[in-house]
């Protein structure tokens, strides 16, 4: 699946960061610090790295190359004690992608991105951790923060790359990257950065009813490799939401599945895949307006009578808002839950689905009252 996650984050002096640490570990090497007159060796990490490389300007010095001479060099442009050495990246990569495929595209991101702008640029792809997720190829990259030309680094920071715009500009340039790698490589498979609500609300306006359903979902819990144990409590968060999104998403499909539907088909669609509960008399719910059938001749499906009821004043949203309170009402009865205390729990999610309707409809008919007397106000100052 396509992977979503990048992070930035500082080399700062002042938290007891290290840059030629951080290359040390993002290459899985050993380097040596003259400062310190010590060694960093990660070279027996248990996570292999499977490439690294540093790319450079055009008009940097070439010695720049060697990872000890330049993170020697960006340690010793910094003076202050809390200086900020360098900028860090994390990303996950794609695994539907080979090898060098990825690697091409780490290339071709840091180029555009980074290199184009003066920085250099030292990147790490590495395997799957041992105890997680095998598909979890991920990357490193260091970055500078300072511009870099023949003689060395400038001896002003450009702080216009620590703007929030920049970063987020970064983020979206990484998902553009990812999807032309899997154009590249003949994959049909494209990321959509924004989050899910927002996606939900444009399959729904788009009439895309199975992209509603299939976004229609609690997003999960990052977890990161040290929280990665079977014990740990946001894995089994992840694995008990795993299971409702799937479940609801199943039932749901049940009442609609349909690839291409418009609003007037979709009262249709959700009487015809209903499933077979009917309609027993209750003391506090109100009659429907127009039943569909008679329980003399057919049986009465409950949410098509909630629909003959208060669908004359609900959206689209709202309909499929009612149609998912129904799906868990037949999800938690096929459970073993009483059902009429579902079903007085579905009729009270009605209710607050017909509420919200009409105040919407009452807000939208007093901001049209608003706007006739500010123009009847505007039409008798003119006079």
């Amino acid at each position: 699946m396509p992977s979503v996650h990048i992070d930035f984050a500082p080399i700062s002096r002042g938290k007891g960061h290290s840059a030629i640490k951080a290359s040390a570990y993002a290459s899985r090497s050993r380097l040596y610090d003259p400062r310190t007159n010590q060694f960093t060796d990660f070279s027996n990490h248990p996570d292999k790295c499977l490439h690294s490389e540093i790319m450079l300007p055009t008009n940097a010095p070439k010695s720049y190359a060697d990872p000890e001479t330049l993170w020697l060099k960006v340690e010793e442009a910094e003076n202050r004690k809390d200086a900020r050495l360098a900028r860090r990246v994390i990303m996950g990569l794609p695994h539907e992608l080979n090898h060098n495929q990825r690697i091409q595209l780490m290339r071709d991101y840091i180029q555009d991105q980074f290199i184009s702008k003066g920085m250099i640029a030292e990147f790490a792809v590495h395997e799957p951790h041992n105890e997680g997720d095998k598909r979890n190829y991920h990357a490193h990259i260091l970055l500078t923060t300072r511009k870099v030309n023949e003689v060395g680094f400038w001896t002003s920071k450009t702080t216009e790359w620590n703007a929030k715009s920049q970063l987020l500009e970064w983020r979206n340039q990484w998902f553009n990257a990812q999807n032309r790698a899997y154009a590249r490589a003949g994959h049909n498979i494209r990321i959509d950065p924004r989050t899910l609500k927002i996606q939900h609300l444009e399959a729904v306006k788009n009439g895309d009813i199975k992209r509603a359903i299939e976004l229609d979902r609690k997003p999960e819990i990052h977890i990161g490799r040290k929280q990665w144990t079977g014990s740990d409590i946001r894995q089994q968060k992840n694995l008990t939401i795993t299971q409702s999104n799937f479940n609801r998403i199943e039932n749901i499909s049940q009442i609609l599945r349909t690839s291409n539907a418009q609003q007037k088909q979709i009262e249709r669609i959700l009487t015809k895949r209903a499933t077979s509960a009917k309609t027993p008399p209750k003391q506090n719910d109100p009659p429907p307006q127009n039943p569909t059938s008679s329980p003399s001749n057919a049986p009465t499906h409950y949410l098509n009578d909630l629909f003959n009821q208060y669908g004359g004043h609900l959206s689209l949203p709202e309909k499929i808002t009612l149609a998912s309170a129904y799906a868990d009402m037949i999800l938690n009865i096929r459970a073993g839950r009483n059902r009429e205390v579902q079903k007085n729990y579905l009729i009270q999610r009605s209710h607050k689905v017909h509420q919200k309707a009409l105040k919407r409809l009452q807000a939208r008919q007093n901001k049209k009252h608003h706007q006739q007397a500010l123009r009847s106000r505007s039409r008798f100052r003119q006079r």
